[in-house]
């Protein structure tokens, strides 16, 4: 795969992470072997259908119909839900381990230089 392939599936599925929707339709085919439109959009709860297709179609290279018509994550949807995963796992809170001086952070305080 050359460079500006994989910089072109980055794109792809940085765009489809974008909006909530679309992540989730990308999860519940993920968690699930195949849905239909109507199951994904009852799920994901987006009730206009137009709207619906807007998002289905920004999938397109990460979502594609199977023989029985129900819609399925691609290898590159795949690749695409681990990503996410991972940066779920990554939005937990960080402990902060910035070295303090006793018991107190130090502070810059511009109005009396640097403070204790």
């Amino acid at each position: 795969m050359t460079v500006s392939e994989e910089a072109s599936e980055l794109d792809v599925i940085l765009q489809a992470l974008a909006h909530p929707v679309r992540r989730r339709v990308i999860e519940l085919l993920a968690e699930n072997k195949g849905l239909s439109y109507s199951e994904l959009m009852r799920l994901v709860g987006v009730e206009d259908s137009g709207t619906f297709g807007f998002h289905l179609r920004r999938l397109r290279g990460l979502v594609r119909k199977n023989e029985r018509g129900d819609y399925e994550l691609t290898g590159l949807g795949l690749r695409a839900y681990k990503l996410l995963r991972l940066l779920r796992n990554r939005a937990e809170p960080v402990p902060d381990k910035t070295p303090h001086r006793g018991n107190r952070p130090r502070c810059y305080q511009p109005w009396r230089g640097q403070g204790a």
